[in-house]
Parts: structure tokens; sequence; C-alpha cells
């Protein structure tokens, strides 16, 4: 991802909160050039069905800060074994 200083982007990310899962992001390689996060989302709920059926919106979050290139892993586990993630995905930004 290519961004210039002050610019941003969000990217929808698969949600599996109702089984337990959650998203979570580290700076792995590079300089932390980005503010790189996990914004979660409001329940969608159509009228008359009840919330617990749905999952929660998650978005990664990026705001470049200053010039450089950074890595950052995106982990989808459960809290309690961070270690068997079903899903892992990296990410490049490059800050200009």
């Amino acid at each position: 991802m290519e961004l210039n200083v002050g610019h941003g982007s969000e990217i929808p990310l698969l949600s599996a909160a109702g089984s337990g899962n959650q998203w979570s992001v580290e700076l792995v390689a590079g300089e932390e050039v980005a503010e790189v996060a996990i914004r979660r989302g409001e329940v969608p709920v159509p009228e008359g069905d009840p919330p617990s059926t749905y999952g929660i919106p998650e978005f990664l979050t990026v705001r470049a800060e200053r010039p450089g290139r950074g890595t950052w892993r995106l982990r989808l586990a459960r809290s309690w074994t961070p270690e068997q993630p079903v899903a892992e995905h990296e990410i490049e930004v490059a800050v200009t």
C-alpha cells in the first residue's frame, strides 16, 4: 500500500467475532511509518432480528505519519490460542 504523509486508508476485514476470533496487528519489519490499527464497526441488525446472528464488521485502518516503509502482520485468532490463527496476512506500507 502506498500513501502520502497525512493520508489514510481503510480496508474491510473478514469478521469472525462470533466464533471468538479477533484481528490483531503488529509491526514485523521496517519502520513505524504509519498508525495501523483494527477498528470495529457497528453491528448491522435489521429491525426485529436478534443481534447475536450477525458478525461485527472489522476494518484495517492505516494513517501515514512519516516517509519510509514498514510491514505489519494481521492475524485472525482466538485470544486463548493466538499461535493458531485462522488467517494471517502481511501488508507493506510505503509512505512518501
